[in-house]
């Protein structure tokens, strides 16, 4: 999908601008560049790709990880919770 954007760059301007000369004898006007930086914009268009998990059988996508399909199978009393945690971590990375 494609997302407008507006970025905002600060670019330099040469002011140029005449001041006496720095030498005291001379009737010269010299002149001098101050630069400044003013901001400017720009709108453009992005491509965005989303991010897709690949899960494994028995698994589905749900905002970017994977969920097993019978949630209740990681809740039984038989497993430990460091397993649970483990599995759920493994699936998150796609292993």
């Amino acid at each position: 999908y494609s997302v407008t954007k507006q970025e905002s760059l600060l670019t330099p301007h040469d002011e140029p601008y005449e001041e006496d000369c720095d030498d005291p004898r001379s009737h010269f006007r010299c002149t001098r560049h101050k630069i400044t930086y003013r901001v400017t914009y720009h709108v453009g268009v992005q491509t965005e790709y989303r991010k897709r998990a690949h899960c494994c059988p028995g698994y589905y996508e749900s905002r970017g990880v994977c969920v097993r399909e019978y949630p209740d199978l990681l809740q039984s009393r038989g497993r430990p919770r460091r397993w649970r945690l483990a599995l759920r971590e493994g699936l998150s990375r796609g292993l």
